[in-house]
């Protein structure tokens, strides 16, 4: 699933606060501080999460992508399979830039693999909802 949209305001702004949001999710899940320089691409922590019909379990998070005012991207591992997400910014001019959010599943259990092709088109409409709602969540924080 792809969400693109542009958004008005200050790509560095819009980075920090998608970073924020990374360290304060290392830092939940991790009782150790970890310095953000440390920070980067193949840096990997497990947290608990849930997922749609309430099961909790632990997941590896691994970063895939990381460069300033550019992308973000990370692989979730479970027993399930891999979600993976991303953010990719693009600068429009110096007041605007679009973001381009994109989730999506892969697993090695064929069963898995079909099972979220078909839910996904089902819930198509309900999944991009829920990701233009994180996006407007992110704007939010922008502005505050």
């Amino acid at each position: 699933m792809i969400v693109t949209r542009t958004v008005d305001g200050n790509i560095n702004t819009y980075w920090r606060v998608l970073m924020q949001g990374l360290r304060n999710d290392i830092d939940m899940s991790n009782p150790n501080h970890v310095k953000f320089e440390d920070i980067g691409v193949g840096y990997s922590y497990t947290k608990k999460m849930g997922n749609r019909l309430g099961q909790r379990g632990d997941v590896l998070v691994t970063i895939t992508a990381l460069k300033e005012n550019d992308e973000y991207a990370a692989e979730f591992h479970s027993v399930q399979g891999t979600n993976t997400l991303s953010y990719k910014l693009d600068p429009v001019d110096d007041n605007s830039f679009t973001v381009t959010y994109t989730e999506g599943f892969s697993s090695e259990k064929r069963f898995n693999d079909w099972n979220f092709k078909i839910v996904s088109f089902l819930y198509n409409r309900g999944s991009k909802k829920r990701a233009n709602s994180i996006l407007d969540r992110v704007e939010e924080e922008m502005e505050e």
